[in-house]
């Protein structure tokens, strides 16, 4: 990876979880030596591609969760309870 995707990548994944990039990494990211309007695109689309990354990951924790929370039986431990010298 050039350093310019490294900081691509930086800018990228905080943007996408809704962060305030960091104030170096956004200064060295804007004074690389390229097209502005490749560097928009390209941070553009990578913010859009991990938004999704992230929305497919948390569909399916819900989905994880709806299924616990429908038979919560099958996830609840069952047997003696373990001994244990914790003090109160």
């Amino acid at each position: 990876m050039s350093e310019f995707e490294v900081l691509l990548e930086k800018v990228a994944q905080r943007l996408a979880k809704n962060y305030r990039p960091h104030r170096t990494t956004l200064n060295k990211l804007y004074a690389y030596p390229i097209d502005p309007a490749f560097r928009e695109y390209r941070l553009k689309a990578r913010v859009m591609e991990m938004r999704a990354e992230i929305a497919e990951r948390n569909k399916e924790i819900a989905e994880m969760y709806a299924r616990i929370l429908s038979n919560p039986a099958q996830f609840e431990t069952i047997g003696e309870p373990e001994p244990h010298n914790i003090k109160f």
